[in-house]
């Protein structure tokens, strides 16, 4: 079975897009068409499904998704992996959300990165939580886990939340 995967990646300041449907990127910037758009200024916000919301996955380690967010790059810097684990909390009214992100950059210039991770259900953000700053040499990697406990019911109840990956950087030095 075919999963609908869709990402958007948006700037502020110009109202840049790029959406993927299917594994077919296309991004808009205003009313024009710039076919194929996967590189972009600081910030950058990717949209994703949030594969590790649905209960059957809860438990089973880190889910990855087939998302392709590695074709977003934000100023050399990209997402190489990123997996979400969720397991229920003792007493069961709690979920133990875990995000672990692997970062590379572009050979060029070190980069420091600021990555959010926001969990939203339509317009609203359940929740949101930062990463810290990464220091993202060029050429190389960086890496971090994180984790947030939420209510079971925000992830349960109501239409299925996604995720918001924001990526901030500059230059470091």
């Amino acid at each position: 079975m075919m999963r609908r995967v869709i990402l958007a990646v948006s700037l502020c300041l110009g109202g840049v897009y790029a959406v993927s449907v299917n594994a077919q990127a296309t991004a808009h910037q205003g009313g024009n068409d710039v076919a194929g758009t996967t590189r972009f200024t600081s910030p950058m916000v990717i949209e994703t499904p949030f594969h590790a919301a649905d209960p059957e996955t809860w438990g089973k380690g880190d889910i990855r998704g087939a998302d392709r967010l590695a074709q977003f790059v934000c100023e050399g810097v990209f997402i190489r992996d990123f997996a979400v684990a969720t397991k229920k909390e003792r007493g069961g009214r709690n979920a133990r959300i875990s995000f672990y992100l692997m970062l590379a950059n572009e050979p060029g210039v070190d980069m420091l990165a600021m990555p959010v991770v926001e969990i939203v259900r339509g317009d609203r953000v359940l929740t949101r939580t930062a990463f810290g700053t990464m220091d993202v040499e060029e050429g190389k990697i960086a890496s971090r886990r994180i984790s947030i406990v939420v209510p079971v019911s925000g992830l349960t109840e109501g239409e299925a939340p996604h995720l918001r990956i924001t990526i901030s950087t500059k230059r470091n030095g």
